[in-house]
């Protein structure tokens, strides 16, 4: 490897070889100009992600999860982190994109001013509440449920690789 190349980040030189493999198309199915491209880059992108994967589980491998601190972290904002959510389900609501997003932006300074948990004032706001219901704010608001299907995901993976 040279030196230039043994600088980059490992996920950049992924992202090169795996655009040296799109460039070099076939014409034919008798052009066997790409061979050794493939026989060169197909090989060393493994040995990449297989090093990427064994320094992950060196860094994750003895990683202690307390989920009740995690939850703590993340009452921190008083919900602010979730205006995401709620800004996307008002643009798509009616409301509209530029509208929703300023509208949370207010929101999130009244919070940050007052201290106030930004789920009330979401229950409390008049145009807010034209759009959602409590139990869809308090949806929106719940983190379990912007989780989606990332528990299935992970356990189907966990699964096939037999843990």
């Amino acid at each position: 490897m040279s030196g230039a190349s043994a600088k980059k980040p490992p996920c950049d030189l992924i992202g090169g070889k795996a655009a040296t493999i799109l460039r070099s198309t076939w014409f034919d199915e008798r052009d066997h100009r790409r061979m050794p491209i493939e026989s060169s880059v197909i090989p060393t992108t493994f040995i990449f992600v297989s090093g990427m994967l064994q320094k992950a589980m060196f860094i994750y491998g003895k990683l202690i999860v307390n989920p009740d601190r995690m939850l703590e972290n993340l009452n921190l904002l008083k919900g602010l982190n979730l205006s995401e959510t709620v800004a996307t389900a008002l643009a798509s609501r009616g409301l509209g994109r530029y509208t929703a997003y300023g509208l949370m932006r207010e929101i999130a300074q009244s919070v940050m001013e007052s201290g106030k948990e930004f789920r009330d004032l979401l229950k409390n706001h008049e145009i807010v509440r034209r759009y959602l219901s409590e139990a869809e704010i308090d949806e929106y608001l719940d983190f379990q449920s912007n989780l989606g299907i990332l528990q299935a995901q992970i356990d189907s993976t966990l699964s096939e690789i037999g843990r």
